[in-house]
């Protein structure tokens, strides 16, 4: 009645064959995900270096740092390329961008300076739908923060990588918020006298 010699799958081995290539898929695109995040931000963290190089010549030749990309000795490509409205500000921000300029950026950083008292940062805004951190350096430190913008777990997850910390309680917190404290200190002790 049955033949034992009957070659081929059941349906619920293909079945558990999917579902095994679908599970696998799904932690694939996750690490994948990350590892191509990781690169974005080695390649704002390039950028703010560079940023960070040439404001140290500016603070050299005019004694103080400026607040515009095409002030500086180097610059990121965009600030040659672009005309104001496309990739450059008025104010001098920077998007870099994987297209669709300042209106619409569909992906990449918003890359600015930032003074705040007497202290000055590079501050990169991620610009994406899914990841929504800022990398901020203080000058002259050499250290870049890994700010997580809002509760999304990816981006505290993405932070606490990036800060090699354990938990999301342990990264530093944004140096800007210290510098807003400090010259708030300030301004009251000048008040005082």
């Amino acid at each position: 009645m049955f033949n034992k010699n009957k070659k081929g799958f059941t349906l619920l081995e293909i079945l558990v064959v999917v579902l095994i290539i679908g599970i696998l898929s799904t932690i694939a695109l996750r690490v994948f995900d990350r590892f191509v995040e990781r690169s974005r931000a080695a390649d704002a963290e390039n950028t703010i270096g560079l940023a960070a190089y040439a404001q140290g010549h500016q603070l050299m030749r005019k004694g103080r740092y400026t607040n515009r990309w095409t002030g500086l000795d180097a610059a990121p490509l965009a600030t040659y390329i672009s005309k104001v409205g496309d990739y450059v500000n008025e104010d001098g921000t920077i998007y870099m961008t994987k297209g669709g300029g300042m209106e619409n950026p569909r992906s990449g950083f918003k890359m600015y300076f930032q003074e705040i008292g007497n202290s000055f940062f590079i501050v990169a805004d991620r610009v994406n739908w899914r990841y929504g951190y800022t990398l901020v350096r203080p000058l002259p430190e050499g250290r870049i923060y890994c700010i997580p913008s809002g509760t999304k777990k990816v981006d505290e997850d993405f932070c606490t990588e990036y800060m090699e910390v354990d938990d999301v309680s342990q990264i530093p917190a944004d140096p800007r918020i210290a510098a807003a404290d400090l010259g708030d200190e300030e301004e009251e002790e000048y008040e005082d006298y």
